[in-house]
């Protein structure tokens, strides 16, 4: 069964209605964290206790703030740490961050703010390893020859090749806690099944 919750929906009263009228006993949602919100908000007010699996779209902090308790049955896949996560390269991150940025620390950022550190921090391995003959040409051929890079947690590990530019598939699932307003990461870092 299929349901859409339209962006910037307020309320998903006939799509909860139809959830429940159906029996529907899992719930998969690709949705922005507002709309994830909406959702899980409409499945506690109708009594509905359905586990949630969601996509990285909504695998926010903003949807476990909007959902509050409502999120309590939420789990999200994304491929990059949480702000608030402990370990070392976070550490890392969270002082730099601050350090350049004094004053504007928060309880948490998106893990995008995370995948744009990842990024930055691929691209500088490239220039490190193409050395003093460091070109576009050879930044890329240094790029195209990592293979399991390890960024110290930031998300899983990071392979190219000449034929393969994505980079990495894996993520981890992160559970909300809504007393901290929190995804809690419950697995490692995990590849998706090959198909």
């Amino acid at each position: 069964h299929s349901e859409i919750v339209s962006l910037g929906a307020m309320e998903a009263t006939s799509q909860t209605l139809k959830i429940k009228q159906k029996g529907i006993t899992h719930i998969l949602i690709h949705h922005s964290g507002p709309g994830a919100a909406v959702l899980l908000r409409e499945l506690k007010k109708f009594g509905l206790n359905i586990p949630m699996f969601a996509s990285m779209l909504s695998c926010s902090e903003v949807t476990v703030k909007l959902a509050g308790d409502a999120s309590k049955n939420y789990i999200g896949a994304h491929g990059y740490s949480s702000w608030y996560d402990d370990t070392p390269a976070m550490e890392k991150l969270r002082k730099a961050t601050l350090e350049y940025r004094p004053g504007t620390d928060t309880p948490w950022r998106t893990k995008m703010y995370t995948g744009s550190w990842v990024a930055t921090m691929t691209l500088l391995e490239g220039i490190k390893r193409s050395g003093r003959d460091l070109t576009t040409d050879s930044c890329v051929n240094q790029l195209e020859s990592l293979d399991n890079f390890d960024t110290d947690g930031l998300c899983g590990p990071i392979s190219f090749s000449q034929t393969d530019h994505k980079g990495f598939s894996s993520c981890k699932l992160f559970r909300a806690d809504p007393k901290s307003g929190k995804l809690i990461p419950i697995t490692d870092w995990r590849d998706p099944p090959k198909f």
